[in-house]
């Protein structure tokens, strides 16, 4: 029986050489770490200029796959190309792709939040947003429902996809309430 057990198993892991990046992480986030900080910040530059700076609580570091997690709540404070702070994003945990070579994207999940300094507007989702480093712009997952408010207005949509600082957005099927008497609509 125990024969018979083990060959299912060698078997079942031949046939799965073609797993998806969700079961890579999974494989990633179950083996030990190669290190743990606990409430850390990690500052990411760029030519010495800070472009954001990450909090968490607890953060693993996983060096052979340029992977980490970042767990228990994270903070992060986006900055614009010439250091001013433009952004904030709050979300439950995250995932830090390419910190050691060079920062290549965030994804940050659960209850995601950005509110941004300059644009007094307000993002939120209750899935996931991805931060792509190299062109500093958030992404919504495909379908997933964000609200963006703003002073005089709330608009929800999918697939939005919005510059870190919120000054420039797009999204699709949008719909919302706008208050005010100065108004001004395009083609109108």
């Amino acid at each position: 029986k125990y024969f018979f057990a083990v060959l299912i198993l060698v078997i079942l892991s031949a046939g799965c050489e073609n797993e998806s990046s969700i079961s890579q992480v999974r494989n990633i986030v179950e083996n030990e770490p190669d290190q743990k900080f606990i409430k850390s910040r990690i500052v990411i530059t760029e030519n010495g200029v800070t472009y954001a700076i990450v909090e968490a609580e607890s953060v693993k570091v996983f060096s052979d796959a340029d992977f980490t997690s970042l767990e228990g709540g994270i903070l992060i404070d986006f900055f614009n190309r010439e250091g001013e702070y433009v952004s904030t994003l709050t979300a439950g945990s995250g995932e830090v792709w390419g910190l050691y070579n060079e920062v290549d994207s965030l994804k940050a999940i659960d209850d995601v939040v950005i509110v941004s300094e300059e644009n007094d507007k307000r993002l939120e989702t209750p899935t996931y947003l991805n931060w792509i480093a190299s062109t500093r712009y958030v992404h919504a997952e495909k379908n997933s429902v964000v609200k963006l408010i703003s002073e005089n207005a709330v608009e929800e949509g999918i697939n939005f996809t919005a510059k870190d600082d919120l000054s420039e957005y797009s999204m699709d099927n949008v719909s919302g309430i706008i208050e005010g008497n100065d108004i001004n609509l395009p083609g109108r």
